[in-house]
């Protein structure tokens, strides 16, 4: 007669039973502590523990420990937030499930679920071979969890990602849109002179690929928690280094890296709490956030010309034998923007001396001009639209043709 296909949990612990031969404790736990992920929270590792069924009775989540200490002792461990209560149902951060506060077993990461595993085996009354058989079985269910189809629901409060490119400058926002619902939102649902997660669920991050200023103020290019103290008059746009946490259960104010103010101020309603860049121009963005009638705003800006500049220098010292686009399209930037003029010239020069172009010959005329060389610029944008009209295809000449007009004048 065929044998059926046993489960994860018997896999499980039949491996456990064969392992616990052979490993000591002391290798076991080193080996539970390297383990660095988490797996879902259910009764994977408390049902080990004998009489663990009768005791997780009104426990969906199966966090009480039935062995010689109850999930009081391990909570704390498991996540630096509160215990885990029954969620308050009006909060817009709660996500619909018992998932969406703070992380308990399922939702502890970087080791920690592993070291309160490994703590709640060594606390368990049990004998030592079912201390191995019971660590050994965890150990093999996480790995075991993988191969199990997850249950995946939408939530309440989606995630999204915004995201606007300023200069060379990648500006970008994750965060969570919970929705008004026909609740009383400021004030009320989200507390005045309350540090704010800006959103739901997890806490909101900004990341700025580059060095920025927030309203003038300095800001390095990195990844910060967005956080925000709304008031009746003002708020407080916060930055701070803790971006990887839970609403703003761990949030430190000795950890604030900026704080700015902003006026918030009367708009049309907006079901879903948005983040977007209304305004935005070469150098500098305006971000702002809007729910319910209200939007409040920051500004950013970025040293275009600087980084640019920068970044041409670094290119022209190792800038390849045949390239002249390069030092061509460096000298049209500050032709453009009007900076580092001579500057600017010497790189015209260098690509013409790789390459003669209508395009580098007309770069270094207007080069000329802006510095009140005439006379040389109009001789550079003769020789220019003459080399454009030979290539093949022939160059477009009429912007040299309009400015040769010009500057003849």
């Amino acid at each position: 007669m065929r044998r059926s296909r046993p489960g994860a949990r018997g896999f499980a612990a039949s491996f456990g039973r064969v392992v616990a031969r052979t490993w000591n404790e002391n290798r076991l736990l080193s080996a539970l502590l390297e383990l660095t992920y988490a797996w879902p929270a259910d009764e994977r590792l408390l049902g080990f523990c004998p009489g663990a069924a009768e005791a997780r009775t009104g426990d969906p989540l199966g966090v009480y420990d039935s062995c010689a200490e109850r999930s009081a002792l391990l909570l704390p461990t498991l996540s630096p937030q509160p215990p885990r209560q029954a969620p308050n149902l009006a909060d817009p951060d709660y996500d619909g499930s018992w998932s969406a506060a703070p992380p308990a077993i399922g939702g502890a990461v970087d080791g920690t679920a592993v070291a309160t595993y490994s703590q709640l085996i060594r606390r368990c009354s049990m004998s030592r071979k079912n201390l191995l058989v019971t660590a050994i079985a965890v150990f093999a269910l996480a790995i075991a969890s993988f191969a199990t189809a997850q249950l995946d629901l939408p939530r309440p409060s989606p995630k999204a990602t915004v995201s606007q490119v300023v200069g060379l400058t990648d500006v970008t926002i994750a965060y969570c849109r919970p929705g008004v619902k026909g609740r009383p939102i400021w004030g009320a649902l989200v507390p005045y002179d309350q540090v704010w997660r800006t959103g739901a669920n997890e806490a909101t991050t900004i990341t700025f690929s580059t060095d920025v200023t927030v309203d003038g103020q300095p800001l390095t290019a990195g990844t910060y928690g967005l956080f925000t103290v709304p008031g009746k008059e003002s708020w407080a746009f916060v930055f701070n280094k803790g971006a990887k946490q839970w609403g703003a259960y761990e949030y430190k104010q000795a950890d604030d890296v900026l704080r700015v103010e902003a006026k918030p101020r009367e708009v049309p309603f907006t079901e879903r709490m948005t983040f977007s860049f209304p305004s935005t121009t070469e150098s500098a963005t305006e971000v702002e956030l809007a729910w319910e009638k209200l939007a409040v705003a920051f500004t950013v800006k970025v040293d275009v010309v600087g980084k640019v500049l920068a970044d041409a220098r670094k290119a022209m010292g190792g800038l390849k034998a045949d390239d002249w686009r390069t030092p061509a399209r460096a000298a049209a930037f500050c032709a453009d923007n009007n900076v580092s003029l001579d500057e600017a010239t010497t790189w015209a020069d260098k690509s013409i001396a790789i390459s003669p172009t209508y395009f580098n010959y007309f770069t270094k005329a207007r080069l000329l001009a802006a510095t009140g060389k005439k006379a040389e610029a109009i001789a550079l944008a003769r020789k220019a639209i003459e080399l454009g009209k030979a290539a093949q295809p022939p160059s477009d000449t009429a912007p040299a043709e309009r400015a040769l007009a010009d500057w003849q004048k």
